[in-house]
This record gives structure tokens, sequence and C-alpha cells, in this order.
């Protein structure tokens, strides 16, 4: 999902699935945003260097990964998740907040925000997480809702990919891309 914040053009996507070859990603991309799923859970470590391999060749100066829920490694061994990512180009987002050119983005992997990072979270202009805001969608897996950042990108749902909600000033937006990519 492209949009334009602060004058830096975004694309956000998650839940590809082992799929991001049938990806488009506009080549005015500034920052590149993938929110999790991009492997299935087999733990595999060619299809993580395949999808790491994919998204360093892809358009954007900024690449940003957010481990989802089907990324087994980080919950099973983080420090091998980490090292997979370590001199890729590719900034893991794992409870990490970042500046790029005046934009800044709070990168939430878990469902809560850690206690000492709250304020951090609440001052950035775009959240990403894994997991939809509370309340926002029936899932038991949800992130916490902040109400300051501008956008919050999400995914793990799939039957709501691509839907935004307005929340006061807040756009919530499912950038999951699965439906789209299984069935063209």
């Amino acid at each position: 999902m492209q949009f334009r914040y602060k004058g830096i053009n975004l694309f956000a996507f998650r839940d590809t699935h082992g799929l991001h070859n049938a990806l488009h990603i506009p080549a005015d991309t500034d920052i590149l945003i993938c929110a999790g799923d991009a492997v299935e859970d087999n733990l595999d470590p060619a299809d993580y260097r395949a999808f790491i391999d994919w998204f360093r060749q892809q358009p954007g100066e900024l690449k940003v990964f957010v481990p989802g829920n089907h990324e087994l490694m980080f919950d099973i061994a983080p420090l091998w998740g980490k090292l997979l990512f370590e001199n890729t180009g590719i900034t893991l987002g794992y409870n990490t907040q970042l500046t790029y050119k005046g934009l800044s983005l709070y990168l939430l992997a878990t469902p809560a925000v850690p206690m000492n990072d709250v304020e951090q979270a609440q001052q950035a202009d775009i959240l990403v997480s894994h997991y939809p805001p509370e309340y926002l969608l029936g899932d038991d897996l949800q992130s916490e809702p902040l109400s300051h950042p501008a956008y919050h990108l999400f995914g793990h749902e799939h039957a709501d990919e691509g839907k935004r909600w307005k929340n006061g000033k807040q756009v919530r937006w499912n950038v999951s891309v699965y439906e789209r990519l299984l069935n063209p």
C-alpha cells in the first residue's frame, strides 16, 4: 500500500506468506516496510534468505522488517533471527524507534509496547505493528492502541486487507496483501 507522508513515499505490506515475488514495489519508494508474515512458519532458513534477497533488491532507501507471528524463529531462536538480518541493509524492527528525514517510526513486534517505550511510540508519526490495534477487529492477537501516531500500519487479518479506519486524526490501515497475491 503506497502513500506519501511529510514528503516521503512509503510502501507498506505484510502477509505475503512466501508470495513476495508477485508483489510490485513502486520505483519511487523511499521507505519500504514489511510488517511480518513474509514466510510460512516452517523455520526453513532458505525461505528467510530468499525473502531477504528479494527485499534487498526492492526500491527504497530505508527498508524495514517487523517480524510477524509466522516468523517463528523470533520466538524460538531470536538471536538467530537477528543474525539473519545483520549486514543486509534491512532494519529489523523489534520494538524499535527510528527516524528517517524527520519522519519518526515506531516498529512494534510484540502486542504491547514495552513500558519504557510508550512515550517514544506515542510520539511517532507512524506506528508499524504486526497485529491490529486492540478492539478494531475481533482477533485475539492485537496490539496496544496508541492514539497519537498519524498512521498505524498493521495486518494479520487477511479478510480486511487494504481497509482503512479513521480514529480521530489517526489512520489505521490493514496493509495485508495475502488475498490479493493468492487470487490476482
